[in-house]
Parts: structure tokens; sequence; C-alpha cells
């Protein structure tokens, strides 16, 4: 087993392929080392500024000051350093988190005339040093490339990328004379297999401990689900299993490791196996563009009917990523379950109720959310069985 943890920054230019890239680099690792790796992103929703932060970059926000949003980035940053990532290092010397973003972009996007580079990184001093950071060198014609696919309305500053470029290199000469970071430049301009498999060598010379053969791994990276399809009756399974008197503490740990163990389509038809528990009915599938879901609907008293779907994630999102996926509905759901196997996953139970334009020209106030893992998903069936018994 490896024996250092590691603290590693993925960096790059708006349409780089940084974050595709970042979540298969994720999977891959956890394969290997199940448990010991985690994925994470910046500005951090949950934490302090967050949702501020994200109103900016939504432009929902536009009178603020370069102080007030380089200030707010770095307590978000310190906060989410507090909270998510130095505990996930420090409880196991054995643990990996790879940040999409960190303080390479404050430098970049927050510096201006009105605040310079180096009072931006004073503002960061506190937050935790990455052990390697990886900048993802593209092409502006390939950035631009993979922006139009996202078909998604552009943030703040998703623009002017010969300007960024040039930042950016400022940034990392800076950061590697100033703070003696380890920056390691990428060329992102291939695939997401092949740029994972040189995320994947450079990592295995920086990290000897942390090296896996990318040749063994699972090249799917998109979850694919069908409804229709069933769990092959491990709920049934499981039932009978829970059904001899064990204790309240038994039960628990053992759903959770039986949870732990499956893969993400199985969770997925788990998942859908438990909501028909509770009396919900499957429909159909719907595809997004960088996600899927099926919809749902539940049978309220007096004939009324309650519309909703699940959206299927590989892993923790941002929360536009949210609020982009069920824009690209193209009709109005009443709740909304997000459905994202993580380890210890980290979303606020709060998000703002705001008005949402779909694309049908509709629009509606954003559906009442439920954030589930793995965790939650065995806690939900504990509570199913000891119902049961």
């Amino acid at each position: 087993m490896p024996q250092k943890s590691l603290f590693i920054v993925i960096e790059g230019l708006d349409g780089s392929g940084k974050t595709t890239a970042g979540r298969e680099l994720v999977r891959q690792l956890n394969q290997h080392f199940p448990a010991r790796v985690k994925l994470t992103y910046e500005p951090h929703d949950p934490s302090a500024a967050g949702l501020f932060i994200r109103q900016i970059l939504m432009k929902k926000i536009t009178q603020f000051t370069a102080r007030t949003l380089a200030l707010a980035f770095a307590t978000n940053r310190l906060d989410h350093c507090n909270r998510e990532i130095n505990p996930w290092l420090s409880a196991d010397n054995q643990a990996i988190i790879i940040s999409d973003r960190y303080y390479l972009s404050s430098l970049v996007y927050q510096s201006s005339p009105e605040i310079s580079m180096a009072e931006v990184f004073d503002l960061n001093r506190a937050a935790r040093k990455p052990d390697i950071i990886f900048f993802f060198n593209v092409s502006n014609e390939v950035c631009y490339q993979r922006m139009q696919i996202r078909n998604q309305a552009p943030e703040l500053f998703e623009s002017n990328l010969a300007q960024t470029r040039e930042k950016y290199q400022q940034a990392i000469q800076f950061l590697r004379e100033t703070n003696q970071d380890n920056i390691v430049e990428i060329d992102g301009n291939g695939t997401v297999a092949e740029v994972v498999d040189v995320l994947l060598k450079a990592l295995a010379e920086f990290a000897p401990d942390w090296h896996i053969d990318s040749e063994n791994v699972d090249n799917q990276i998109l979850i694919k689900n069908n409804p229709k399809e069933q769990s092959e009756g491990l709920l049934q399974t499981w039932a009978q299993e829970t059904a001899r008197k064990i204790s309240p503490n038994e039960l628990s740990a053992l759903l959770y490791q039986k949870v732990k163990s499956l893969t993400i389509k199985q969770l997925n038809d788990l998942f859908l196996d438990y909501l028909i528990t509770q009396n919900m009915q499957i429909g159909k599938p719907i595809t997004l563009v960088n996600a899927e879901a099926t919809e749902l609907t539940y049978q309220l008293p007096l004939q009324a009917t309650l519309r909703g779907a699940v959206l299927w994630l590989p892993e923790q999102i941002k929360y536009e990523e949210i609020l982009k996926n069920v824009a690209a509905l193209t009709q109005m759901f009443d709740f909304l379950y997000v459905f994202s196997p993580a380890n210890s996953i980290n979303f606020s139970p709060y998000y703002e109720r705001e008005k949402i334009q779909l694309q049908e020209h509709q629009s509606q106030i954003f559906p009442t959310l439920q954030i589930v893992n793995e965790e939650i998903l065995a806690k939900n069936l504990e509570i199913y069985f000891q119902q049961k018994r």
C-alpha cells in the first residue's frame, strides 16, 4: 500500500478537459485503492462564501469588487481545507485527494489592477500547499470547441483565453519562485484516456507507491443506467440475510459493507429497487449532456401525483452543474434525487430555491433536492429492513 497521503490539484483554462480527466483519474485510482481516493473542487459550494461565489460566476450578482471576490475565494478555500481536505488526508496516512482548481486559479482570475498577484497569494497563505499541481496545457481552439460541446451558458471568466493563458504562465512562474510549488504541465489536447494515461505516468514518477497499470482498468467512463434491469434481486437476498436475529449495530455494519462492495451500475439499480419499496413508480430514462436521469412519479391521496426524477452522477458534482442538468430537462419536476456514489460526499443540505429556465421556454422553482450517496442509501435500507423485521 502507498506510504504517503497526497494532495493533488488539477488546473487549466476553461474547456481544457481538466474536470472530465480528473473524474476519470479518481475513478481509476479508486479501482485499485478503494475508499482511499477522493475528488473535490473549487469554488467549493458547501464551504464559506460558496453560494456567493457561485452566483457571481453565474452572473446573478454583478456588483462586486475584485478584492471582495478574492477575499471570498480565500475564505472559501481555507474553510474547504479545514473541513474537507485536511480531515481526509489526516484521517489516513494512505489517502489521496484531488481538487479541480485551487489557489493557482485565484492568482489568475482574482488578480487585477486593484489587487496584485502577490496580494492574492498572501490571502491564501494559510491554505494547504498541494504536493503536486497538474496544469493542462491545451490550445485555445480545443478549449473553445469543448466549451461549445457543453451547450451551456458561459460563466464569468470563460472568455479571452489568450490573455488568461498568459496570466497562467505568469502565475505558474510566481508560485514556483515564491512558494516552490511543484507544478507539472500536461498536454491535454488528446482524448480523455490519453490524458489520464499521461497523468498516471506522471503520478507514478512523482509517487511510485500510487502507481497503477491503466491497461488493467475498466475504461467505462459514463454511467449507463437502464431502469428495466433489476439489481439481480439484491434487495430480496439481503432481506433474507437480515431476517435472522442480529443486533442493530450488526445490521448497520453489514448493510454498509455490502453497499460499498457494489459497482456503480449495481448501486443505481439497488437505489431504484429501494425507491419502488417507497411506492415510487419508475418511468423512462432521460439522456442529458453530461449525465443521465430517470423519471419518477409518486401518488398522493385524492389522486394527486408528484412528478420527479433521479439524476445519476459518478461522483460529487458542483452546484451549478446540477442546476444546468436540471435546466436541460424538457419538463417540470416537483422533486429531484441526485444519486452520486462518492467517498464521504459533502453537500450542503440547503440550496436556494431559485427560478430556473427550462429548454422549452418554461420556468419553474428549482425542485426539492435530496443528495444520496452510498452511506445514505445504506442507512435508508437499514430503516427499511428494521421495519420489515
